[in-house]
């Protein structure tokens, strides 16, 4: 899981979503561990570029 946005890097996220996500996951899932791992990128504007990258693809001009 990747979080991105300036919200991204609140301090104390990382170990909550990590929480939540392993207690939404029903009991007889055998999944036992959930890791946030920490972005490569500058997490504000991941979805700055990726909306640059959406706008040049293929189908989200015939999408329009």
């Amino acid at each position: 899981m990747q979080l991105i946005g300036g919200a991204a890097s609140i301090y104390g996220l990382i170990p909550a979503v990590e929480e939540r996500v392993l207690h939404a996951i029903p009991s007889h899932e055998a999944i036992d561990t959930v890791e946030v791992l920490q972005s490569r990128t500058n997490p504000a504007f991941v979805s700055w570029k990726g909306g640059a990258i959406l706008g040049i693809l293929d189908i989200s001009r015939e999408a329009w």
